[in-house]
């Protein structure tokens, strides 16, 4: 088996997993099962003319919903992004494990640098990705990662349009817009896949300057 073989099976496997990683957490996987556990209970209790036959298809429909809708709701499945915070040690930045497992970042001396490695399906051509804060900080790509990307800095939109690099790093700036005597020490920080608008990472900053 060839290496393109080899990276779209490592490819569709990435996108199973997360997807039923997903589909295990979503609440209507949960109804799925509880309506499924009691279509199967009922047909204990009932008697009508092809039970059988009809309890079943209820919980097919039932899973099949479920499947379709955890689907339609959580993609995109073929995009993981790993981002580690840093922070300052004796004047270094070093990688803050410890925030990235909280999904916390801290802001010190005017600013804090995110890095990140983004990991994209081979079955996906083309992506686009919204950097959303709130009011009180700033963010922007310190460079733009591969020249095949297009990156707007005022709509602050990484996005390219034919892929040929399935993996590649980010480094983000983050700078608070104020100082925390005139605005909130916490904000939020997103990076949204741009076409379901839904957050691939999320990060709560904190700005823990005077």
């Amino acid at each position: 088996m060839g290496l393109s073989d080899s990276s779209r099976r490592q490819s569709l496997l990435r996108i199973l997993q997360k997807y039923l990683s997903h589909y295990r957490e979503s609440n209507v996987t949960y109804i799925s099962i509880t309506l499924s556990s009691v279509l199967f209970g009922l047909n204990g209790f009932t008697l009508f003319p092809r039970q059988e036959y009809v309890l079943g298809v209820g919980v097919f429909l039932c899973i099949s919903f479920s499947l379709a809708y955890t689907y339609r709701t959580e993609q995109p499945f073929g995009i993981d992004i790993s981002c580690t915070p840093t922070h300052l040690v004796d004047g270094r930045r070093q990688t803050d494990k410890m925030s990235e497992q909280r999904d916390i970042a801290m802001i010190q001396n005017g600013e804090v640098v995110i890095h990140g490695n983004v990991k994209i399906s081979r079955f996906t051509d083309k992506f686009k990705m919204n950097i959303n804060t709130s009011s009180e900080i700033d963010a922007e790509l310190r460079t733009k990662p591969k020249t095949e990307h297009d990156y707007d800095p005022v709509q602050n939109t990484l996005s390219c349009e034919d892929i040929s690099e399935y993996e590649f790093p980010l480094v983000i700036e983050v700078v608070p817009m104020r100082s925390v005597a005139n605005g909130s020490r916490y904000s939020k920080l997103e990076l949204v896949d741009g076409y379901s608008d839904h957050a691939l990472v999320t990060f709560d900053v904190i700005n823990v300057g005077s």
